[in-house]
């Protein structure tokens, strides 16, 4: 853990340098992979839209082969999008299901339900997503109102949101649950939170999200850094999807909870690209917004 610790240090301490590179989309830590497979090194990963051979990139253009002192690994990725969010009604109302709001133009935004939490020696209770579920990125919000599944009148609303947080290392939102709406810190087809714990890099996470439903990960890179919408991100964490899954996340899924293996919440769902899934660490979001978990649900 201390060797990874001090190659994301090394690595936070070049990242400008290398996103001012030319065709580099984010940067990361992570293993080495060679012929798709991966390996005990420690690199920075660096992503680029298209990689060429060697030969054919002018010298001035060529990704050094370490970087800070860390070796690189170059890898071919798309530019990461916001993902954005059927139509099932579940109460009480659980983690990793369809929230929507409704936008000034009376159009219908949809994304997926995180989990439940309060303010710090508070007793209100919130619901917490992904920011730009709560407040989309140019577009003005009718209300704030959200509901869960979709509007049928007022009859599915659920809560209304009350502050978001969009930059540096949290993308997320909280909207405070109506008082007659109940609610439950249970992730669909997954199960009981049980707390919250931290991503570790090489591990296997989870979640359930309003498209790609259930699906299973490997955390591949930590500490990642890129730009979204305009806004810049870091320490994001990138999730590939396992073996029988072809996306990890896709549009819709924003906002569903990033499960470990022991059934601790460690990040939200925000972003996702050709190949890989991106989110931000819970505690950073918990400690940016002064939030703590809900009551937890008894096994």
């Amino acid at each position: 853990m201390r060797e990874i610790d001090e190659v994301v240090a090394r690595s936070r301490e070049v990242e400008d340098e290398i996103l001012s590179h030319p065709h580099v989309v984010r940067v990361g830590v992570g293993y080495r992979e060679r012929a798709g497979a991966k390996t005990d090194e420690l690199v920075i990963r660096v992503y680029l839209e298209k990689k060429l051979p060697l030969d054919e990139v002018p010298e001035e253009l060529r990704i050094p082969t370490e970087w800070n002192g860390i070796p690189t690994d170059v890898i071919e990725a798309s530019p990461a999008t916001l993902t954005d969010v059927k139509d099932f009604k579940e109460r009480p109302v659980p983690c990793g299901l369809e929230i929507s709001l409704v936008t000034a133009n009376t159009a219908l935004y949809c994304g997926t339900s995180g989990c439940f939490v309060r303010k710090k020696g508070g007793t209100d209770v919130y619901l917490l997503t992904a920011a730009h579920v709560l407040k989309v990125p140019d577009h003005r919000m009718m209300d704030g109102i959200v509901y869960q599944a979709r509007p049928f009148g007022w009859i599915n609303r659920v809560a209304t949101t009350t502050a978001t947080h969009f930059g540096g290392t949290v993308d997320a939102g909280i909207a405070k649950m109506d008082s007659d709406v109940g609610h439950r810190n249970y992730v669909w087809k997954i199960g009981n939170l049980v707390g919250t714990g931290s991503p570790v890099l090489g591990g296997t996470v989870r979640k359930h999200g309003r498209t790609t439903d259930y699906t299973v990960g490997t955390v591949t890179a930590i500490s990642v850094s890129m730009t979204l919408n305009g806004t810049e991100f870091r320490s994001l964490v990138e999730i590939t999807p396992d073996p029988g899954y072809a996306k990890f996340a896709d549009e819709g899924d924003s906002g569903s909870p990033l499960v470990n293996g022991g059934n601790e919440i460690v990040g939200i769902v925000m972003a996702k690209d050709d190949d890989f899934a991106y989110a931000c660490r819970i505690d950073n979001v918990f400690q940016t917004l002064n939030l703590e978990l809900a009551d937890l649900p008894t096994q």
